[in-house]
Formats: C-alpha cells, sequence, structure tokens
C-alpha cells in the first residue's frame, strides 16, 4: 500500500490527497504535523531531506514533490485520463504545474502566511508591505 506523508492544511498535501481520493488509490495517510516539528523527525527527513512534505512512498519508491506526485499518482490509472497520453497533453498539464509552482503558489503562500500562519502560530501581526506584495503577486499570477 502507499504511503502519503502529509499536512492536510496544506494546499499541496490537499492537491495530492483529492487525486488519490478522487482515482479511489489504496493509500494510508500519514499526518506530518509542520505545527510541531515532525517535518525534523530523522525518519521524516530520512525520506526527503528537504523536510518537506508532501511525501509519497510506494513499494521502496519515494517521490517527493507535489507535481511530481500527481503525475505519478495519475500514471496508476492511465484510462482516467488525468494523465494525458500525447505530449501535447503532458505539455499543457506540465505548463500549468509549472505556473502553479512558479507563480501561484507563491503569491498564496505570502497572503497565507501574513494573514494566518503568524496568527496561529503567535508570530505577530500582518505585515502590510508583505499584504501589498503578495496582493501583487496574486493579481499578476490571476491574469494568466
Amino acid at each position: 500500500m502507499m504511503k502519503l506523508h502529509v499536512f492536510p492544511p496544506s494546499p499541496r498535501a490537499t492537491k495530492v490527497l483529492a487525486l488519490a481520493r478522487h482515482l479511489e488509490l489504496d493509500v494510508e495517510v500519514r499526518v506530518v504535523d509542520l505545527l510541531n516539528g515532525g517535518q525534523n523527525a530523522p525518519e521524516f527527513a530520512a525520506l526527503n531531506p528537504n523536510k518537506r512534505m508532501p511525501v509519497l512512498e510506494d513499494e521502496g519508491f519515494v517521490l517527493w514533490e507535489s507535481n511530481a506526485i500527481l503525475q505519478y499518482l495519475a500514471s496508476k490509472k492511465p484510462r482516467s485520463g488525468v494523465w494525458p497520453a500525447d505530449a501535447k497533453g503532458q505539455a499543457d498539464v506540465l505548463r500549468w504545474q509549472s505556473w502553479e509552482g512558479a507563480h501561484w503558489f507563491p503569491a498564496c503562500a505570502i497572503l497565507a502566511f501574513e494573514r494566518l500562519i503568524k496568527k496561529v502560530t503567535g508570530q505577530g501581526e500582518p505585515n502590510p508591505a508583505e499584504i501589498a506584495r503578495g496582493e501583487e503577486a496574486f493579481t499578476a499570477a490571476r491574469r494568466c
């Protein structure tokens, strides 16, 4: 059985979990408690030297990076059509995954950190300059 190491509030974890459920794949979910340093546990750091989740384990194969995991999971059910069989379709999926990683997620991460994570973890008030930077990046990314 595949194992997914995730922190469910994370968008990267959520998208991997959503696809696994959509494809009805048999996965064991293992929560990595990022708020309490679960990513620093030696057994987790051995799976991903970046100490980030999500991480997938499948019969001795370890894969990290959410978009790579998405492609791997989609390949498990080729008839689903989630991962296109043709090169142009795959390139289109890769384009949007690259855009998400390079533009969308970084913009959203600034806002999520300033408006939510700081409050939850007691790191102080939102920084107005960072909020403005995040909103600018969010608006630019939304134009696509």
